[in-house]
């Protein structure tokens, strides 16, 4: 059919308000409070991590970037809610990359969502490891000795997670595998009630965040006996890397924000720079170094790293024949 010359140009007109939109948009961006979901219980290290930084956002954009919860189902239903948001940049996700990679492993047929299409990395604001605690009640000052007591006597000892699908779940089934152990699985309703029950001597280990050792470990509740870094943090040079007694053994995390997928490519670059540009602060900075390294890519490199860290994980569940369900 051929167009009138009035129908041709109607359709330029609408063809050019529609490639002007996204950038106008994106120069005004944020014109309201932005959410921040994030997909675990209140309190915890994403949490604590994510307010530090996003209230350097809110300065500087002069709106408010606010947090909300929303746990459950191993980090299903905060994710699954932001894949399903507007993708105009004011609801976006702040998680743990690990959490996700190890949510499509476990449950990707209950999924529905695809982690790596409906979802937009925007910025990586610090990766870091875990540290492995016992309680100091059972008397082990280094992980041979742990490791030792566990093969003498299978079923004796356990550990602590948020679940089955979490990293950490997936972190000490890995610890498991290589080491030969039979230790038990409990699973917590949070990060907080997993720590606790180590420290109250009802479960025996837990792989925690550095930032409990200063909480925990340093006023003598619980024992710190290794890093799952390959070598040891700064913050804690006197934590041995696991490696040393485990040859190979090695898991990081990271924290990322994340955008719902078509998100224009003007406000994730924006969010990105800002967060970068936070992270650059020395207040924000020596934060992030308490707990790991600071982050600072771009949103091509975070993807990239996530896409790695995921073959990582699914090679290792391969390797070892881990049951990760």
């Amino acid at each position: 059919m051929k167009l009138t010359r009035r129908q041709a140009l109607a359709a330029l007109s609408t063809t050019i308000a529609m490639t002007m939109t996204v950038p106008a948009v994106a120069a005004d961006y944020p014109t309201k409070p932005v959410t921040v979901i994030v997909p675990f219980d209140p309190g915890g290290p994403v949490e604590i991590m994510g307010r530090i930084v996003l209230d350097k956002l809110s300065k500087k954009f002069g709106q408010q970037f606010v947090i909300e919860t929303k746990p459950g189902a191993s980090t299903a239903i905060g994710t699954e809610y932001v894949t399903r948001a507007k993708n105009d940049g004011y609801t976006i996700l702040y998680t743990a990359v690990t959490a996700l990679i190890t949510l499509q492993l476990t449950k990707k047929d209950q999924l529905n969502f695809d982690i790596s299409k409906d979802l937009v990395p925007v910025a990586t604001t610090h990766t870091g490891a875990y540290i492995l605690y016992v309680n100091p009640s059972l008397g082990f000052k280094t992980v041979k000795e742990f490791i030792d007591a566990a093969k003498a006597k299978p079923g004796e000892y356990s550990y602590s997670s948020t679940g089955v699908g979490a990293h950490t779940y997936f972190t000490s089934e890995l610890f498991k595998n290589m080491t030969g152990t039979d230790i038990l699985h409990v699973p917590y309703k949070g990060t907080g009630p997993a720590t606790q029950a180590v420290v109250a001597n009802e479960v025996s280990m837990i792989f925690g965040s550095p930032v409990l050792h200063q909480q925990y470990g340093k006023t003598g509740k619980l024992t710190a006996l290794g890093v799952s870094s390959p070598k040891s943090i700064s913050q804690f040079p006197e934590i041995p890397p696991l490696s040393n007694t485990v040859p190979g053994f090695q898991t990081t995390y990271a924290f990322t924000f994340f955008a719902p997928k078509d998100t224009p490519k003007e406000i994730v670059d924006a969010l990105n720079g800002a967060v970068n540009e936070a992270l650059a602060m020395p207040d924000v900075r020596e934060k992030i170094l308490a707990v790991g390294e600071p982050g600072g890519t771009s949103p091509e490199q975070t993807k990239l790293d996530m896409q790695k860290e995921q073959e990582k994980l699914q090679t290792l569940v391969e390797k070892t024949g881990m049951k990760l369900e």
